[in-house]
């Protein structure tokens, strides 16, 4: 999988995505990128500190 930057329709698509029950996996999958890049942009952007 290529290292690439999450446009705003894929952060859109993750919160959606996250919304409705999809996995960190599943979305991962969806965007051609790996599970750890959608976890750190949850983490990132969600203002936890998990």
């Amino acid at each position: 999988m290529k290292h690439k930057h999450l446009t705003l329709q894929n952060r859109h698509y993750i919160e959606i995505s996250l919304k409705s029950g999809s996995s960190q996996t599943a979305i991962a999958k969806a965007l051609e990128t790996t599970q750890g890049t959608i976890s750190k942009e949850i983490k990132r952007n969600t203002g936890l500190n998990v």
